[in-house]
């Protein structure tokens, strides 16, 4: 995979997403391109991470602007270091998906509420290796995916952009509960 192929495929998902396209987006170095893209209240962001000899991955972030108390990693395959900061390791109850991912979090009510979702969970297990983490930076929270290799298939990156929003729109809900939705 080239930068070539890198821009070509960024600029292509910005332009169907009515996003915006930064074709020189510096990494040690580097300049490779972002797409920053607005799916409902989420502003989200798509680059290309350098892990070191040339290999790139695919990361989409987002900020996630309201107070929240929970921070997690959850992981599969060769993405799945975890910091012993992040809390203790705990299981969601779902033997085939405990099997397959490691997840920490100081707060384990909130991964499962989130967890609960079929369809999510299905849509984790698709990919071969994975890392979504939600980490508090200076202003915000950030939910960050990385998978280990570079994505450019539009449909793929249309795809995650997507489950990101709806993974944000999932820890709203959770955070803020529409009125009378709490007893």
């Amino acid at each position: 995979m080239t930068t070539v192929d890198i821009r070509d495929s960024y600029k292509q998902l910005a332009a169907e997403m009515s996003g915006q396209y930064e074709p020189d987006n510096f990494i040690k170095g580097q300049a490779y391109p972002k797409v920053i893209v607005q799916i409902r209240k989420w502003t989200l962001t798509l680059t290309a991470s350098d892990l070191g000899h040339g290999l790139l991955q695919t990361t989409i972030s987002a900020d996630y602007p309201f107070e929240f108390g929970c921070r997690f990693t959850l992981c599969q395959g060769g993405a799945c270091f975890i910091s012993d900061k992040i809390g203790s390791h705990i299981k969601i109850g779902d033997p085939d998906f405990d099997k397959h991912f490691h997840m920490k979090t100081k707060d384990s009510s909130i991964l499962q509420e989130l967890l609960s979702d079929k369809l999510l969970k299905e849509h984790l297990r698709s990919f071969k290796s994975i890392r979504l983490e939600m980490r508090k930076s200076d202003n915000a929270h950030t939910l960050e995916f990385s998978d280990g290799i570079i994505i450019v298939d539009i449909p793929g990156l249309n795809d995650l952009f997507h489950l990101l929003a709806n993974i944000l729109d999932k820890i709203h809900e959770l955070n803020y509960p529409p009125e009378g939705a709490r007893t």
